[in-house]
């Protein structure tokens, strides 16, 4: 049975919209670290991955678009590299984790003679894997015919954005695609852009394997004789240029799409805010308007400010960091038992006031890359399921607790 760390790691990786693909876990690493990535959720930790995808580790972050909108995302690679392996591991995972959107990002070998160099970035739609056809006999030689499907990708045009760009480094191409990277690419790929994509420019191993937003790539070598001629030493800023490549074009492209009211009924604050209302905000009101005051020492009315983490950071709220314990204890608030129903409810006191600090946004929310816009989701759901107590029951801010504290403590 899963642990409750892996459901919420699970709901985490559900929440984020975008999944970023690389072939390999040193184009991954490479890749959140360009983009200055430092939470990390282990696949082992993932309620419901299948045993395959244990090994995985995703990087969670979060693009700012346009105005105060966010799109949180994670950066994951596969375990081998192939075309089988990638929509097998791809078919899994996304089946599971259900993201709006993917690309893949990474390195490719380009096309000499086309107007590729090391380092540019070629952006692509359609993708081709040239080891599905038949051999066949031409001029006395054998030669194998691709005769694949060609996967392509909706949308608006990846072409239409690199054309605005106005980047020389940045390029539009065709992909192909194969099991292993060729010795004989250039045949191969001469033989597919007189046929069947007329644009391709690059070489790599993934591409075809499943559709996507789609096909970003630095150029780490050349796909000819030359392949692996100083490939390490144009693999990094390859890679580099791929990801500030990922991060125009996933603004561009997603910037008007984010706009649209996103059905936010999966959201991580919004599934936790229901919760907490339901299991504890409403069995303690209930127990508190069945009593007109709780023997605690000294008499108290009735009122119960619930109030949210400091810039609304639920780390500030992680229970197993014993912060919530330090605050409770800092300003002095008792803990009393409200009797009552199947089993007492425990709560915090301080003058005539109930105090509740929401510990499940620090444990379920402290490594989700948009912390901040879920407790903003967890705070707006609160306040409407209890808006037919609002005389009752107030939510207040990290400022207005502090002041409320200091005015009870005169």
């Amino acid at each position: 049975m899963a642990t409750p760390l892996q459901f919420t790691n699970l709901q985490t990786l559900r929440s984020c919209r975008l999944c970023i693909v690389c072939a390999k876990s040193t184009e991954a690493i490479q890749i959140k670290d360009n983009l200055h990535l430092h939470t990390k959720i282990a696949g082992r930790d993932v309620a419901d991955l299948p045993p395959g995808a244990r090994g995985h580790d995703f990087w969670l972050g979060n693009f700012s678009l346009h105005g105060k909108s966010n799109l949180s995302y994670y950066v994951m690679s596969l375990s081998r590299q192939g075309i089988q392996s990638r929509a097998t591991e791809a078919a899994a995972l996304f089946t599971i984790l259900r993201p709006a959107y993917s690309l893949l990002v990474g390195t490719c070998a380009a096309l000499g003679g086309q107007g590729y160099s090391c380092e540019d970035v070629i952006f692509g739609e359609k993708a081709l894997n040239y080891e599905e056809g038949n051999w066949k006999i031409e001029n006395g030689a054998a030669v194998f015919s691709a005769d694949a499907h060609i996967l392509k990708v909706g949308g608006e045009c990846i072409e239409g954005f690199v054309q605005q760009a106005e980047r020389e480094d940045w390029k539009y191409g065709d992909f192909i695609s194969g099991c292993a990277v060729r010795m004989d690419a250039a045949h191969i790929l001469d033989r597919v852009r007189k046929t069947q994509l007329r644009n391709v420019g690059a070489l790599e191993m993934e591409a075809s394997g499943v559709e996507a937003l789609g096909i970003i790539k630095g150029v780490s070598d050349m796909g000819d004789e030359r392949k692996g001629l100083g490939h390490w030493a144009h693999y990094k800023p390859a890679v580099r240029n791929a990801t500030e490549a990922t991060k125009s074009f996933v603004k561009w492209k997603l910037q008007t799409t984010i706009d649209e009211k996103p059905d936010i009924s999966s959201e991580p604050g919004v599934i936790l805010a229901m919760g907490y209302v339901e299991n504890y905000i409403l069995k303690v009101v209930q127990k508190l308007l069945e009593r007109n005051k709780i023997d605690a020492g000294d008499g108290w009315d009735q009122g119960n400010p619930n109030y949210h983490p400091k810039a609304n950071k639920a780390v500030y709220f992680d229970d197993s960091r014993f912060t919530v314990e330090a605050i409770y204890k800092e300003h002095q608030m008792l803990e009393v038992s409200l009797p009552g129903g199947s089993r007492s409810i425990f709560v915090r006191v301080k003058g005539n006031y109930v105090f509740d600090l929401p510990t499940t946004l620090g444990s379920s929310l402290s490594n989700h890359p948009n912390q901040v816009g879920q407790v903003e989701y967890f705070i707006d759901i609160l306040k409407r399921r209890i808006e037919s107590h609002e005389n009752f029951i107030e939510v207040i801010d990290w400022d207005s607790f502090i002041a409320l504290s200091e005015e009870l403590n005169g």
